[in-house]
């Protein structure tokens, strides 16, 4: 008998991984690495259009002085990754 034959994982993610070769585990793992710097690319952009866009808004809509409009974009581009965190670790789990 072969050791680990039978074997099946009891995380719903790993979920038959266990007994593939381990070079097919290694180019899964890459390509979830090459779609995490993708979505991290994705965000770091989208936060940024986030404060530009705030910022503009701040300060040519509501005539509100610099400083004050650089501060409220820095927030609204926190609570930006704020929301996106808490989505992610619950799509994780």
């Amino acid at each position: 008998m072969v050791a680990g034959a039978g074997y099946r994982s009891t995380d719903r993610r790993n979920r038959g991984w266990a007994r593939r070769p381990l070079h097919l585990r290694r180019l899964v793992r890459v390509g979830r690495r090459l779609g995490d710097r993708a979505a991290l690319t994705f965000g770091g952009f989208a936060a940024a259009a986030v404060a530009v866009g705030w910022f503009l808004l701040s300060s040519k809509v509501a005539h509100t002085d610099v400083q004050t409009a650089v501060s409220e974009s820095l927030g609204a581009m926190l609570v930006l990754m704020l929301i996106v965190s808490v989505i992610g670790s619950i799509r994780r789990g």
